[in-house]
């Protein structure tokens, strides 16, 4: 039987022959990839086209595999993914440093990664299949599901299941940056730090940090020096209760909210 996924609220169900009959735009696309990738279900995942990503509550969050649809000429239409991993605690945690009083939404990720940066020749992470497809026609897909398939089997899913753990994302972080996207990796890494982290441990990595953002422009040097004196009055003012000198724990999923759909 062929599987189906939903196109939006009182919409028939869209299957992969109806798919392969379409006219290629990116929400065909997307369609396409998302009904391929149906088996991620069987991972707990479930599909929200609403945020164009597949998702997964976890203990202490969430995972997502964001499927990315884009043409910049109507011509030739490209597709890649976002992977992230929201642990809340983290993400509770870098608002709190930086005294934002909102609460955390399906937009915030502790470590992701765009695509697009993987392939065989990449300076940021080598992997036999580049992590970018490129069609002129939808026609074109069925030929390209088994190689997206293996991709997201051996490498997307993987990197999801790694990164629930912090101290995974800290460690890709610092000794593999490349295998992460993140615009403020210093944040989720030092946050990290205080959570789970001696004081020692996080003074070694500001450090390293500052020795590795020495030569950063004025103004994002600043944040992360803001950022960094945020971490050292934290560590001497914590709640009673809190691991290794961090902040109290918590549910790793209490006080998400929907907020706005992965940037594409």
């Amino acid at each position: 039987m062929r599987s189906t996924i939903p196109v939006g609220g009182g919409r028939s169900p869209l299957t992969f022959d109806k798919i392969m009959t379409a006219t290629l735009t990116t929400e065909t696309l997307s369609a396409a990839a998302a009904d391929s990738l149906s088996w991620l279900s069987e991972h707990g995942f479930r599909y929200f086209k609403s945020h164009g990503h597949y998702r997964r509550k976890n203990s202490n969050g969430f995972s997502y595999i964001h499927i990315n649809s884009v043409t910049h000429n109507r011509a030739a239409y490209h597709l890649a993914f976002y992977l992230g991993v929201q642990i809340t605690e983290v993400e509770s945690w870098v608002l709190r440093l930086m005294g934002d009083t909102r609460k955390v939404s399906h937009y915030d990720r502790t470590i992701w990664n765009y695509t697009v940066n993987i392939g065989p020749a990449s300076h940021h992470w080598q992997f036999p299949i580049p992590g970018t497809w490129t069609l002129g026609t939808l026609q074109e897909f069925p030929a390209l599901a088994s190689e997206i398939s293996d991709f997201v089997r051996d490498l997307a899913l993987p990197f999801v299941e790694e990164h629930q753990d912090p101290l995974a994302v800290r460690r890709t972080m610092l000794e593999t940056p490349g295998h992460a996207t993140n615009t403020w990796p210093y944040r989720p890494i030092l946050a990290i730090d205080c959570l789970y982290c001696s004081p020692e441990q996080t003074e070694a990595d500001i450090a390293l940090l500052d020795r590795r953002y020495e030569r950063y422009a004025p103004r994002p040097r600043q944040e992360f020096e803001e950022f960094v004196s945020a971490i050292r009055r934290a560590r001497n003012v914590e709640p009673a209760g809190a691991p290794n000198g961090g902040p109290a724990t918590r549910d790793g999923n209490s006080g998400i909210t929907e907020g706005p759909p992965s940037v594409t």
